[in-house]
C-alpha cells in the first residue's frame, strides 16, 4: 500500500479519505460527509498534521461545535464519528503513530414529545373538516391512524384503512383507480415536503405551535392509550418492533388519566 506523504495536512487526509470511500458510498452520503468536512472539520484543523492533533484540541473542537456554532449533540456526534474515521484511515495509510486520542461524544438529550391536548386536537379537526381536500385528508389520516408522513404519501387506494369516518371520506375522493396514490389520485406520489408545508399552513391558521407529523402520530397513540387501547395491538398498528418502543417513545398519559388510574387502584383496596 502506498503511504501518504507525512507532510500532508489533515485537510488533505479528509480529501483522500473521501476519494477512497466515494465508490462505496451513496451519493447522498458523499454529499453529507463533504458538507461536514468543508463546514466543520477542515476549517478547524486546516494545516494540522496528524501528530499535532491532541485530545485537548478535540475537546475544544467539540465545545466549539456545541457552543459557538450551536449544533445539536446528534450532529456533533456525527462530525466526531467522521473525524475519527478519517484519523484512523490516515494513521493506517501513513504508518504514523500519534498519541492516543480520547474522543468524548456529547450525549443527546431526549426531547419531550409534543402531543396535542384535547382542545388543540378538536381545533385542528375542525380546520381539516372545513372544505376538506386531499391535503387535509392526508393530515386527517395521520391524526386518525398514526401513520408516518412517508406512509401517508405512499398510501394507495387499495391499502386504505376502513374506519367508518375514513370510509365515508373515501367515497368523496376515490378516483376509481385502486393503484392510484390517495393524496394525488394518480400514479405520481406526493412529495412529503409538500404535505409538511400544508400541515404548517393549517396549524398556523389555527394558531397551533410546533405541530409536526410526528405530533399527530404521538397524539394518536396517546389517545388510544387513554381510552384503554390494547398496547400490543397499538404497537402493531404503529409498526413498532416491540411493545416497549410504543410505551417509551409514543405513549404519554396526561394527568387526568394518571389520576383516574390511581383512583381505580384506591377503589380496589379494602381496609
Amino acid at each position: 500500500m502506498t503511504k501518504e506523504r507525512e507532510s500532508s495536512t489533515f485537510a488533505d487526509y479528509c480529501e483522500n479519505w473521501l476519494s477512497a470511500k466515494s465508490s462505496r458510498l451513496k451519493a447522498s452520503s458523499c454529499a453529507k460527509y463533504r458538507a461536514e468536512m468543508d463546514n466543520h472539520i477542515k476549517p478547524y484543523f486546516k494545516n494540522k498534521q496528524l501528530c499535532e492533533i491532541t485530545t485537548e484540541e478535540i475537546n475544544a473542537f467539540t465545545q466549539m461545535l456545541l457552543c459557538e456554532k450551536g449544533l445539536s449533540a446528534k450532529t456533533v456526534r456525527a462530525v466526531l464519528t467522521l473525524f475519527r474515521s478519517v484519523f484512523i484511515y490516515t494513521e493506517r495509510r501513513t504508518g504514523q503513530k500519534p498519541q492516543m486520542l480520547e474522543i468524548v461524544y456529547p450525549k443527546e438529550c431526549k426531547r419531550t414529545v409534543r402531543v396535542l391536548n384535547e382542545n388543540e386536537e378538536e381545533i385542528l379537526m375542525k380546520c381539516l373538516a372545513r372544505e376538506m381536500n386531499l391535503d387535509k385528508f392526508g393530515i386527517y389520516l395521520s391524526l386518525r391512524t398514526g401513520m408516518r408522513i412517508g406512509e401517508v404519501c405512499a398510501l394507495r387506494w387499495r391499502d386504505i384503512p376502513l374506519m367508518l369516518d375514513i370510509a365515508k371520506l373515501c367515497t368523496r375522493f376515490y378516483p376509481g383507480i385502486p393503484d392510484a396514490f390517495v393524496l394525488t389520485g394518480t400514479e405520481q406520489c406526493m412529495e412529503p415536503r409538500k404535505l409538511q408545508r400544508r400541515l404548517k399552513k393549517y396549524t398556523e391558521a389555527c394558531k397551533l405551535k410546533e405541530v409536526h407529523f410526528h405530533t399527530l402520530r404521538h397524539t394518536f397513540a396517546t389517545r388510544c392509550i387513554e381510552v384503554g387501547f390494547d398496547v400490543k395491538t397499538l404497537s402493531e398498528i404503529l409498526g413498532h418492533s416491540n411493545v416497549s418502543v410504543t410505551l417509551n417513545q409514543y405513549v404519554h398519559p396526561n394527568m387526568n388519566l394518571k389520576r383516574e388510574n390511581m383512583s381505580r387502584l384506591k377503589e380496589g383496596i379494602r381496609l
